[in-house]
């Protein structure tokens, strides 16, 4: 039980290191996107995917709040 609660298994994501533009803001659009998620109902495992998945658009961006595409926006259920 302990294990399907607390592993995450990481895997990568569609972005590579190679689009990586600008790190600022990585964090707190990791931390938003899951607090988010988990809020709405997803599972733990679908609102760590979107968090992942978000910080990697944010990090393929110049600056901190780059206008998130509806690609991403549209996983959370009552945004």
């Amino acid at each position: 039980m302990r294990d399907s609660i607390f592993t995450i298994l990481l895997r990568p994501t569609h972005r590579s290191l190679s689009m990586i533009l600008d790190t600022v803001g990585a964090g707190d659009s990791f931390t938003g996107a899951f607090v988010a998620g988990m809020l709405s109902g997803m599972p733990l495992r679908e609102a760590h995917r979107l968090a992942v998945d978000t910080s990697a658009y944010v990090c393929s961006c110049a600056g901190a709040m780059p206008k998130l595409p509806e690609s991403l926006v549209g996983r959370v259920p009552g945004l």
